[in-house]
């Protein structure tokens, strides 16, 4: 009898061994093709690529379908081919990589775009041009350009230290051309008496929420403006050009669509909404942008009027954001040690405490996602502090809280923010910092600050090794570029991954980003792009 036993049950070992490779292989296809018993008709299926799906529960795939803009299955070749019908478009690749479209957090798309008669400085961006240079540069600018066209130039700590460079000295070389030059980084402009009256700013004007303006001993303006007090004068500069930047953002969009960029999150770089309108909502745009409303809705109340609204198939306003400080170049960022070579400066705040306790107060209130421009160390400190005073570590998760840049964000102060369900936004710190937030947990949101930016040179950065080990695995890389973005503006339930209900936005790449050099993947390009299941780019057709 133990004998039989012994067989049976031998035979039974044998039996699992046998059945149980076969069973997973079955149960993770049944998981990752997710088909109704009832196969639907495809509109679209990509076959014979290698897609990383960005979803944890199944990262990889051989195929997808599509129905309209929407994703109805992902998995093998075989179960998507069932899908096919003859009218059905087929995307047959040849083991090309296919990843989520790209999502970048934290853009100036259209910001100060020198399509007025401008100044061509290549310069160091804090120093830049020099007083001279200026000087010479508009003289012969405003020569050759009708009175009352805006001329427009940069500026950068070079002309903040020139004193003898302000207002008047713009107005002495062309009082009939309204000037604006403007750090590249944008905290800083300076403007001529011909353009405060464009924009009725007057001698009696009071510094207003969030910015200030530059006096003499007199009490004249110089024309040198910060923070909030450049709003109505950037404003006021691309009002004047918005058949400009129209033609500026479609062309942004053909860059970026060649990236495989699908959707941008838009600073709104003090343009007001009815400028939005004029620009982001008439463009023919190859990407989904979401506006942010700045300045805040509690300081500019016609913002108001479209928060959380739609203003074209492709252009959505949602969340609010806060510039609390400035950045070290020009010596705003708030710090808890002094500035080298600065006895006793500690930088300025942009708003007192009980403002930012408001806007953070009303952020709840509304519902809505407060985003914070947040620099200095000291600046972090005071931002956590209020954030804990306002509401429980429970409430702030639901509303995903964003701090853009966080440079200050130290290692003690990351396990509060991780706490409070921070997401850091725009990350420009070195690689230890990455790594710091990384091992805190922290959600971080690629963000370029900047436009166009290839988001491939930055995923080189991220997986180049650093002391022998990268920052980040090429599979994290991408979810830093794809879903974590998503997330951070409360759009994940609709992309930042290839799944059944999502957006068919994806990207087709020129080369495997997960097998070669890390050195290589800055040249990485998309060679097929779709928004929304719509081909918006594709080099392939010229290929061929």
């Amino acid at each position: 009898m133990s004998v039989l036993i012994g067989s049976a049950m031998a035979f039974v070992v044998r039996g699992v061994r046998v059945l149980c490779p076969v069973l997973c292989w079955w149960l993770m296809v049944m998981h990752t093709t997710a088909l109704p018993a009832q196969v639907p008709a495809a509109t679209t299926i990509i076959v014979g690529g290698r897609m990383f799906t960005a979803d944890t529960a199944a990262p990889w795939a051989e195929a997808l379908a599509i129905r309209g803009d929407r994703i109805v299955a992902v998995g093998s070749r075989r179960d998507i081919e069932r899908m096919a019908t003859a009218a059905t478009r087929r995307i047959v690749l040849n083991g090309e990589v296919v990843i989520p479209g790209i999502n970048d957090a934290h853009v100036h798309l259209g910001f100060l775009v020198p399509i007025a008669p401008s100044m061509p400085f290549t310069s160091n961006v804090a120093a830049g041009p020099s007083p001279a240079m200026v000087r010479d540069s508009l003289a012969a600018l405003a020569s050759r350009t009708p009175a009352g066209t805006w001329l427009r130039g940069e500026m950068g700590m070079a002309i903040r230290r020139d004193s003898s460079l302000r207002r008047a000295a713009l107005d002495s070389i062309t009082p009939n051309h309204p000037v604006l030059l403007s750090a590249t980084y944008g905290h800083g402009s300076m403007v001529n008496t011909a353009a405060m009256r464009r924009v009725k700013l007057m001698e009696s004007a009071t510094d207003p929420d969030g910015g200030w303006y530059e006096r003499d001993a007199r009490g004249v303006l110089t024309g040198l403006l910060d923070g909030s007090a450049q709003v109505p004068v950037w404003d006021a500069y691309a009002s004047s050009h918005a058949a400009a930047i129209i033609d500026h953002l479609e062309q942004l969009g053909r860059t970026y669509a060649g990236w495989g960029v699908t959707s941008v999150q838009q600073m709104s770089s003090g343009m007001r909404p009815a400028t939005v309108q004029a620009t982001f909502a008439r463009a023919a745009l190859r990407m989904r942008v979401r506006i942010i409303a700045w300045p805040a809705p509690d300081r500019d109340r016609v913002w108001r009027r479209v928060a959380g609204k739609t203003l074209a198939p492709l252009v959505r306003v949602s969340g609010t954001k806060l510039v609390v400080d400035g950045t070290p170049i020009e010596g705003w960022a708030l710090k808890r040690v002094a500035y080298t070579g600065r006895p006793g400066w500690y930088g300025r705040p942009y708003y007192p405490t009980d403002a930012v306790h408001r806007f953070l107060q009303q952020s709840l209130a509304r519902r809505e996602q407060p985003m914070l421009h947040v620099v200095g160390d000291s600046a972090m400190v005071l931002v956590l502090n209020i954030m804990q005073q306002v509401a429980p570590d429970s409430v702030w998760r639901e509303r995903r809280p964003r701090l853009e840049h966080a440079n200050g964000l130290t290692e003690e102060l990351a396990v509060i923010a991780r706490r409070l369900g921070v997401i850091v936004s725009q990350p420009r710190g070195p690689a230890a910092q990455l790594l710091l937030w990384q091992r805190a947990g922290i959600t971080v949101a690629y963000g370029s600050d900047a436009e166009p930016a290839n988001p491939f040179v930055a995923m080189a950065g991220w997986t180049t090794s650093v002391n022998g080990s990268p920052v980040l695995s090429r599979e994290a890389a991408v979810l830093r570029l794809t879903r974590d973005p998503a997330f951070a503006e409360f759009a994940d339930a609709e992309k930042g991954t290839l799944a059944v209900g999502k957006l068919a936005d994806l990207a087709v790449l020129s080369q495997d980003i997960f097998t070669i050099p890390a050195a290589q993947i800055g040249s990485t390009r998309s060679v097929l792009t779709l928004l929304g299941g719509v081909v918006v780019h594709d080099t392939r057709a010229a290929s061929r």
